[in-house]
């Protein structure tokens, strides 16, 4: 289970991919107006973009954590991509050792406009360059980051949705290529 453990090491999908994909998106991408202004805020200011970075930077030392956890639930499974390698991990066992810093999240996102702290659930396939290998990885509650309330409605949802997934295929996973990633927030 090599893979996953060098695949879930660090965060594939970083604050800087993210708030590029939203702001590349709040013209044209799909959201309402409010949200498209909210965005731009919250993607703007240092204070929040810190305190997403802090969070990211909590992940990747977590890495240990999340590449046990994906090989003690690996399994065999046919995926899209043929016969491959499936694993899970969720977010709170990652998290409660970094509750300061989803609280630090939601006091900046706050003092930008009204919101909350969205979590979301990736679903990552990669095949392994060297050992072709294709490994599924689902990740439920991952990557804290802020949520205006006026984005808060199905429309605002999916363009948020189609930013975060379009941001995945942007990840550089070092040995690996990206086969499939969908993302989704709540």
């Amino acid at each position: 289970m090599a893979l996953a453990l060098a695949v879930t090491a660090q965060a594939h999908l970083t604050t800087e991919l993210l708030a590029q994909a939203v702001l590349e998106n709040l013209v044209g991408g799909g959201f309402s107006m409010q949200c498209s202004q909210d965005l731009g805020k919250v993607y703007q200011n240092q204070e929040v973009m810190g305190a997403m970075g802090k969070l990211t930077d909590d992940e990747n030392q977590e890495g240990q954590l999340i590449g046990q956890t994906c090989a003690a639930t690996a399994f065999p499974c046919i995926t899209a991509f043929g016969q491959g390698t499936c694993c899970s991990v969720e977010g709170p066992q990652v998290w409660k050792k970094h509750l300061d810093d989803i609280d630090a999240l939601q006091k900046a996102g706050q003092s930008v406009t009204q919101g909350y702290v969205a979590v979301s659930s990736q679903i990552l396939t990669l095949r392994n360059g060297a050992s072709a290998t294709v490994t599924t990885v689902a990740m439920s509650f991952m990557q804290p980051s802020y949520m205006p309330a006026s984005c808060v409605n199905a429309g605002d949802a999916q363009a948020f949705n189609a930013a975060s997934t379009q941001a995945c295929f942007k990840a550089i996973i070092p040995g690996n290529t990206i086969l499939d990633c969908g993302v989704q927030w709540s």
